[in-house]
C-alpha cells in the first residue's frame, strides 16, 4: 500500500511539472499579435513587432517599433510646434526602456511572443499604456519643446543670451557676413563656457554581444538645444572612416544608446550640438577665420571612444575555398585557401585548411550562395566534427590578358558559417589582381591577393 501511494505521488509530481512546462513554453501564437485587444480602464494596448537574424536583434527592432508608435501618440496629443519629432522619439524611447524598472512609468510590458522562422527570429511585444500618464507626458512635452527652427533674429538682445545661445547667434551672424559686429575671441570664450559632459567617454564592446552600449550626455543650459552623435558609417580598406551618419539624441540630460560598431578596432564618435555643423559651414563659406571656427568646434564637441574586439580567433575554423579557371572548372592551385590560412594564423586564429574530393569541389562551384544547411553534403564528416566554423567559397579567374606581360583578375565569393547553429555569419565578395611576366606566377599571385583581402575582412568583421 505504501509503494502504491508513492507511485501516485510521483505521478502527481510529474503532472505538476508537465503543467508548468506547458505554461512557460509558448507553442501557439496568441491572438493579440494579429488583433490588438481592448484595454480596461480607458488604457490602451500597443503591439510592437521586430524581426532579425538573432533573438536580440529582433527584440531591439520591436522596442524601436514600440518607441515610434508611442512617439506618434505623443505627437497627436501634444501637437508641438516646430520640428520636435526627434525629441518626441527620445522621450518615447526612455519610457519604453523604463517599462520594467520604473513602477510609475506610463508604459508596462504585459506579454511577449517570439518564434523562429527559417534563419530569422520574430518578436512581438504587448504594451499597456496608462492613458492618464501618457496624457501627462504629452503635456510636459508640449511645454518643454520650444526648439527654434531658425537661429535668433538680429532683433534679439545678444547680452541676454546664455553661452550656447550666444555661440549659435554669433555663428549665424558670421554666416550672414556680419563679422564686424562679432568678436572672434568672445565666440571662443562663450563656447568654452558651455557645459557638455559625456560619461563614460570610453567603451569596450565585443562583436556580436547582446549587451547595450549606453552613455549619459548632459548639456547644462536653460536653452533647449538638440544634440547629435556623429558615427563613422563606412570605412576604407585600411579602416579609415570615409563617411559619417548623424543621430539626434535630444536635449539636456539624456541616457543615449550607442549603436554598436560592426568592425574590430577603435571607433571615435562625436557628440555636438545639432546646429554646429551647418553653422560652422556657413561661417566658413563667408570667410570666417578658420582658427576661430576650429576653436569653437573643439570647445563644443565631445568624443566617445568605442574599442571593439572579437572572440572569432578562439573558434576552431576550417577554410574551404575552391580555385577555378575562367569557366569555373576547378584547378589545383589551392592558392586562395593557403593565403587565407596564412593571414588568419598570423592573427592567432585556430584555423585549418581542408582537402576536398572532385565532387565536393564541383558542388561548391555550382552553388549560387553557400548556406549553412548545405555544407553537410559539401564537406567531409571528419571536418564537420572537428571545427565549429567554416569559411566556404569559390575563387575564379574573371579576366586574363596577355599584353606587355600577363594581367590576371580573380573574383572571390565566400560565406563564413557557424556549424553549431546553422547560421551564415558573414558573406564576403572581394577581388584580387596581379601582373607579371610569367602566366602561372601571375595566376598564383591573383588568387593569393583575393585570399588576403577576404582574410582581412574576416578579421575585421567576424564576431
Amino acid at each position: 500500500m505504501k509503494r502504491s501511494t508513492q507511485f501516485v505521488s510521483i505521478l502527481a509530481l510529474l503532472g505538476v511539472l508537465v503543467s508548468v512546462s506547458c505554461v512557460t513554453e509558448q507553442t501557439v501564437a496568441p491572438g493579440w499579435i494579429s488583433t490588438v485587444p481592448t484595454a480596461p480602464d480607458d488604457d490602451v494596448y500597443l503591439v510592437a513587432y521586430g524581426r532579425g537574424a538573432s533573438p536580440g536583434g529582433a527584440e531591439s527592432r520591436a522596442l524601436d517599433d514600440a518607441a515610434l508608435q508611442l512617439a506618434a501618440r505623443y505627437a497627436a496629443v501634444a501637437a508641438p510646434e516646430g520640428d520636435a519629432g526627434d525629441f518626441l522619439l527620445d522621450v518615447a524611447t526612455e519610457r519604453i526602456t523604463a517599462r520594467r524598472r520604473d513602477p510609475g512609468s506610463s508604459v508596462f510590458e504585459e506579454d511577449r511572443f517570439s518564434r523562429r522562422i527559417d534563419e530569422t527570429y520574430e518578436v512581438y511585444l504587448l504594451f499597456r499604456l496608462d492613458a492618464a500618464l501618457v496624457q501627462a507626458d504629452a503635456r510636459d512635452i508640449a511645454r518643454a519643446v520650444v526648439i527654434p527652427a531658425e537661429p535668433p533674429s538680429t532683433g534679439v538682445n545678444r547680452q541676454t543670451l546664455l553661452p550656447l545661445q550666444r555661440v549659435r547667434y554669433d555663428l549665424a551672424m558670421l554666416g550672414e557676413g556680419a563679422a564686424g559686429a562679432v568678436s572672434p575671441e568672445d565666440i571662443v570664450r562663450q563656447a568654452r563656457r558651455v557645459s557638455l559632459d559625456v560619461v563614460p567617454d570610453d567603451l569596450e564592446y565585443r562583436l556580436g554581444a547582446l549587451e547595450e552600449l549606453r552613455v549619459t550626455v548632459r548639456l547644462e543650459t536653460d536653452a533647449p538645444e538638440r544634440l547629435v552623435v556623429v558615427y563613422p558609417k563606412s570605412y576604407s580598406r585600411s579602416g579609415t572612416p570615409i563617411e559619417h551618419t548623424r543621430v539626434v539624441v535630444g536635449v539636456e540630460t539624456q541616457t543615449v544608446r550607442i549603436v554598436p560598431p560592426e568592425r574590430v578596432g577603435e571607433h571615435r564618435l562625436i557628440v555636438e550640438p545639432e546646429f554646429l555643423r551647418d553653422a560652422l559651414t556657413a561661417a566658413s563659406a563667408d570667410g570666417a577665420n578658420d582658427a576661430v571656427l576650429d576653436a569653437v568646434r573643439t570647445a563644443l564637441q565631445r568624443e566617445i571612444t568605442v574599442l571593439a574586439s572579437s572572440s572569432a580567433a578562439t573558434v576552431p575554423t576550417a577554410v574551404v575555398v575552391v580555385d577555378a579557371d575562367i569557366v569555373q572548372n576547378p584547378i589545383s592551385t589551392d592558392q586562395t585557401s593557403g593565403a587565407i590560412v596564412r593571414r588568419l594564423a598570423g592573427e592567432a586564429f585556430d584555423v585549418q585548411r581542408a582537402e576536398l574530393a572532385q565532387e565536393q569541389q564541383e558542388r561548391i562551384l555550382e552553388a549560387r550562395r553557400i548556406v549553412a544547411s548545405d555544407v553537410y553534403e559539401m564537406l567531409p564528416f571528419e571536418l564537420l566534427a572537428a571545427v565549429d566554423r567554416a569559411i566556404v567559397g569559390k575563387a575564379w579567374i574573371v579576366d586574363f590578358q596577355e599584353d606587355d606581360g600577363y594581367l590576371v583578375r580573380v573574383s572571390l565569393e565566400a560565406s563564413v558559417l557557424d556549424l553549431r547553429s546553422d547560421r551564415n555569419l558573414l558573406d564576403v565578395t572581394v577581388s584580387g589582381s596581379a601582373r607579371g611576366n610569367d602566366s602561372r606566377g601571375s595566376i598564383r599571385a591573383a588568387f593569393q591577393a583575393a585570399g588576403e583581402k577576404l582574410a582581412a575582412e574576416v578579421v575585421s568583421l567576424l564576431p
